[in-house]
């Protein structure tokens, strides 16, 4: 009998898989919501997916419901980011800053434009 490999499933460990804090502020942190910068996660859709405490977001072992059977094609391996409640990184975007928070531009970007509900897609681009 031989083993085979299970595929991985989740989309845990993809750079467009991030959490955007919220509350009143930095020091009144809610919650935590995970969102997908390509909405391609129909199950993060309404934006009520909270990341709970014991989440193992790493892919292999995803306990999130939302997340564990919901790789797309456009998965692409990354950091996952949490953006905190006063949103202090988009400052640094907004003023050319690099900010090592990100692995690429690619996912600064189009995080950005998903956490700003701006046009997925920039003809400057």
């Amino acid at each position: 009998m031989s083993e085979t490999t299970k595929e991985c499933t989740s989309c845990c460990g993809c750079k467009f898989l991030y959490g955007a804090g919220n509350g009143y502020s930095n020091y009144t942190w809610m919650e935590t919501y995970v969102r997908c910068a390509l909405d391609k996660n129909p199950n993060l859709a309404d934006d009520t997916v909270e990341g709970c405490y014991d989440w193992e977001n790493n892919g292999e072992e995803d306990n999130l419901p939302a997340t564990m059977n919901s790789r797309c094609p456009d998965f692409r391996p990354g950091s996952y980011v949490v953006l905190d409640v006063e949103r202090d990184v988009w400052q640094m975007y907004d003023d050319n800053v690099h900010d090592n928070t990100f692995d690429d531009l690619e996912q600064q970007k189009a995080i950005y434009r998903h956490d700003r509900g701006e046009p997925k897609e920039d003809k400057n681009d």
